[in-house]
């Protein structure tokens, strides 16, 4: 398992993509059966509140299993909205890519300077992709 420990401060939107390495034993991510038509498609979550940052555990549960383009995990703040979120862009074509990322100890930085756990969150989740165990302080963000 890859482990990751972002840490953003008031950035725009910072991308951090977490890369699996396909030599590993453990068993491959499913890709979707069918997802969405669109190129690129998200799951996570996006703060109601505003934010300065966000920090977060990024770990890959399985290696990707990428049929065409690639797979990230990222943490971001943008339009002071901060969001985890998973990513699968197809390359324009009809595939559908595998993955699943666990975000863990998810926090939001406050205008003053202190942090606090994400909490209220809007579920982001393109056709064949799924947020779940959803908790206060992460979830995990997966191809259906």
């Amino acid at each position: 398992m890859l482990r990751f420990r972002l840490l953003l401060a008031s950035l725009p939107l910072l991308l951090a993509a977490v890369c699996v390495s396909q030599a590993s034993a453990a068993p491959l991510a499913a890709p979707a059966a069918s997802c969405t038509s669109k190129s690129y498609a998200y799951a996570g979550l996006i703060s109601r509140r505003t934010g300065a940052g966000i920090k977060a555990t990024l770990t890959a549960l399985a290696p990707a299993q990428v049929r065409q383009g690639h797979v990230a995990a990222w943490i971001g703040v943008g339009r002071f909205q901060p969001m985890a979120m998973s990513e699968s862009w197809n390359g324009g074509s009809p595939a559908c890519n595998g993955f699943a990322y666990h975000f863990a100890n998810l926090q939001v930085a406050t205008q003053r300077g202190s942090w606090r756990q994400l909490g209220a969150a809007t579920t982001l989740a393109d056709s064949g992709y799924l947020v779940r165990s959803r908790t206060p302080a992460g979830f995990v963000a997966q191809s259906a």
